[in-house]
């Protein structure tokens, strides 16, 4: 990001609650002691305290950047591997884009300290917003065909058998939903092989800030097709088979919609959100080569809209 920023300067925007999410100050310089692994005083004091915490740990979960790129955290799992502890349930939060090798290394390790006991278990919880070329453009970097691929290498060959995606309900993710809960129950339907427990999960909190990317700049048709993404969902519900949705997983996407009818942005806080939403989409094709029209085609007349608040 700051590099980035050093290139082509910080994105023009207007709400300062979006500027701040993009603005070079908001950022370490590179060259800090906080920029590499090696150099940060935070990892040395976490070496400090962690053996002595250790013992009292119950769960341990690794979020991000991107945990399994990290070699500390490999080395936290041969700390466990080293002093076993079989109440301890650890995840890591995984972008799941990450060279194969290090997913090999993560399962094979996990695997191990499951098979003999020195773990009771573990999980992993994987970012996505919708699914196709829409979640590219929203998680730029993201291969859609690799990600899968990459989460069907570990349902086949990991001991959890178990991954939620943790999903970040924006505007962008309203268009294309339905094809994201289509490749739920795909994998439902390929992985939960018995009525044991749920093997692959989904939540869907919705995104606050920044205010530009919040689906509280939704048009009506927006609305529309969020209420049809919730309907598509609910005749889908069986509470009786896994293999289908919930209920509870239907009302928590009724409660995204809820929330955006009961907060849409009005105003001269609406023109700038919507305003600031079509610099963002320039910004980022321009910055990243990427072309939002092309993932997006059914919101080009709302960009426009946005474009001339």
């Amino acid at each position: 990001m700051v590099a980035r920023n050093k290139k082509w300067g910080n994105w023009p925007l207007e709400n300062h609650i979006n500027v701040r999410q993009y603005d070079n100050d908001s950022f370490k310089n590179e060259g800090s002691i906080y920029g590499e692994e090696d150099t940060n005083p935070y990892i040395k004091i976490f070496w400090e305290w962690f053996p002595d915490a250790y013992p009292h740990l119950h769960t341990l979960r690794f979020t991000g950047g991107e945990p399994l790129l990290s070699p500390n955290v490999f080395k936290v799992l041969d700390y466990v591997g080293a002093n076993p502890k079989p109440e301890l349930e650890f995840a890591v939060n995984s972008n799941m884009m990450i060279p194969e090798r290090n997913i090999i290394r993560f399962i094979q390790t996990a695997n191990d300290l499951t098979a003999n006991k020195k773990i009771k278990g573990y999980s992993l919880f994987t970012s996505v917003d919708t699914w196709g070329k829409q979640a590219e453009w929203i998680r730029n970097g993201l291969n859609i065909e690799t990600y899968e691929s990459n989460l069907h290498y570990y349902m086949e060959n990991s001991e959890s058998k178990y991954f939620s995606f943790m999903v970040t309900f924006c505007l962008l993710a309203i268009p294309n939903f339905t094809e994201f809960l289509d490749k739920v129950l795909e994998f439902r339907k390929r992985y939960n092989i018995d009525d044991s427990y749920q093997r692959v999960n989904f939540d869907t909190p919705y995104t606050v800030e920044p205010p530009h990317l919040t689906a509280r700049i939704a048009d009506d048709w927006m609305i529309d097709r969020l209420q049809h993404t919730c309907d598509y969902l609910k005749e889908r519900v069986d509470d009786n088979d896994i293999r289908m949705f919930s209920s509870v997983e239907h009302k928590k996407l009724t409660r995204v919609l809820d929330w955006v009818k009961q907060n849409r942005y009005e105003g001269e806080e609406l023109a700038i959100n919507r305003r600031d939403f079509a610099k963002f989409v320039d910004e980022h094709d321009r910055r990243r080569e990427t072309d939002f029209h092309a993932a997006f085609p059914e919101l080009k007349s709302f960009y426009e809209m946005c474009k001339n608040s």
